[in-house]
């Protein structure tokens, strides 16, 4: 976090720090989650009942955190690199599709049409 004003941190800074620990939170709960799922259905290997209900059940469970959490780390990781401007692709092709300015000569839906009708 870099200080502001002051040597206060700024909202933004701080709203990218506050971004950072739940995306790396989310991200240390999918990865733990998986470690639990992996543990619980080597533990229960062995046992007569392995497809048993209640077995499948925890396992629907913990699977169902491992792809939430992993997908809102993703989101908030990706979130986070349009901020700081290193998109990439998606945020130019975001940026594009925004940009009050005109394309360059011969490539707008003029030239389009210009071409579909022969000219």
């Amino acid at each position: 976090m870099s200080p502001g004003i002051n040597g206060k941190a700024t909202a933004k800074t701080r709203f990218e720090a506050d971004e950072r620990f739940h995306m790396r939170l989310y991200a240390l709960t999918s990865i733990s989650s998986v470690g639990w799922l992996v543990q619980s259905m080597h533990s229960s290997l062995g046992e007569p009942a392995f497809f048993s209900v209640a077995h499948v059940v925890l396992w629907l469970c913990i699977l169902t955190a491992i792809v939430y959490t992993g997908y809102n780390a993703i989101v908030l990781n990706r979130e986070l690199k349009v901020a700081k401007g290193g998109g990439g692709s998606d945020a130019v092709r975001d940026a594009d599709a925004t940009s009050p300015v005109s394309p360059p000569h011969g490539q707008g839906k003029d030239h389009a049409e210009g071409q579909a009708a022969g000219l």
